[in-house]
């Protein structure tokens, strides 16, 4: 019984002791394992504690980018209204000198044109003024040699009526007697070829007595170009033997014409009232052959006498036409 009580002290005792063991353990265990905790709910509020830390970081990191981003941005802004107030007033400025210069500009042009204007009206003042004196001076010049022309036919007159002096019959240009009255002829004149066409001549009618060799030239004058219109001349009194270095030929039309040299200028006359003046059509040579249809229309010479000239190659250089008949 003793050994039986002693063996349950024994291990009654081991088993406190294995208890205690049992709980020192546990407590250590425990003392671990809230050591481990506290410092894992250390290190998890450090590492809280760093994770809020960095995200005020990152967020005062944020909030300092945006607000630098949104000063920048401003500044931008800022600048770019800056510079488009800048361009806005370049341009402005840009275009009011450019407004000003095309009013400078169009204010000289004005000028200009109206001192053209004026100088233009002050040469033509001047030309129309040195037209008319000139005009007058032509005009003149011409009175003047109608005056010397008047008094030379005025005093061949008595002596182209002494050699018409008993001329009787009929005229020449239709039978009459050759050896009375004056001879009819047809002169050509050669021309500058620098001024007029080549195949032109300048045509002139020559009314003279066969037994004096003298007689008068009528044609047109060459001044009639520029003016645009017919100017009869009568050269009086002039020789046979001195009819100008420039004839080229004379062609006889018809002898013995009871026509005076009176009547044959006032023929004349009145073929170049009012006709038209040029150097192809309206020229000397249909001037001429406009008068001695006249002469044939009078009955001093014949329309044969005319065509012959024409068969012999004597013919204005450009033919006018004739007017269609209306039917």
């Amino acid at each position: 019984m003793a050994i039986y009580m002693f063996r349950v002290d024994v291990f009654a005792r081991i088993e406190k002791k294995n208890d205690k063991k049992k709980n020192d353990k546990n407590k250590n265990d425990k003392k671990k394992n809230d050591k481990k905790k506290n410092d894992k709910n250390k290190n998890d509020k450090k590492k809280n504690d760093k994770n809020k830390n960095d995200k005020n970081k990152n967020d005062k990191n944020k909030n300092d980018k945006k607000k630098n981003d949104k000063k920048k941005n401003d500044k931008k802004k800022n600048d770019k209204n800056k510079n488009d107030k800048k361009k806005n007033d370049k341009n402005k400025n840009d275009k009011n000198k450019n407004d000003k210069n095309k009013n400078d500009k169009k204010k000289n042009d004005k000028k200009k044109n109206d001192k053209n204007k004026n100088d233009k009206k002050k040469n033509d003042k001047k030309k129309n003024d040195k037209n008319k004196n000139d005009k007058k001076k032509n005009d003149k010049n011409k009175n003047d040699k109608k005056k010397n022309d008047k008094k030379k036919n005025d005093k061949n007159k008595k002596n182209n009526k002494n050699e018409n002096t008993g001329c009787k019959g009929k005229r020449a240009g239709n039978g009459g007697n050759a050896n009375c009255g004056k001879t009819l002829s047809l002169l050509l004149y050669k021309q500058s070829p620098i001024i007029f066409p080549t195949k032109t001549a300048h045509w002139a009618l020559f009314l003279w007595n066969e037994k004096t060799l003298k007689g008068d030239i009528f044609h047109a004058s060459k001044d009639g170009v520029m003016a645009g219109r017919t100017d009869p001349m009568w050269d009086a009194n002039e020789a046979v033997t001195r009819l100008g270095r420039s004839l080229k030929k004379r062609v006889e039309i018809a002898r013995g014409l009871q026509i005076t040299p009176d009547q044959l200028y006032e023929i004349s006359v009145d073929v170049a009232d009012g006709r038209r003046f040029d150097l192809l059509v309206n020229n000397c040579q249909r001037y001429v052959t406009e008068i001695l249809n006249r002469l044939v229309q009078g009955g001093h010479i014949t329309r044969q006498q005319v065509d012959a000239l024409a068969a012999k190659g004597f013919k204005p250089i450009v033919p006018k036409k004739r007017p269609r008949r209306a039917f």
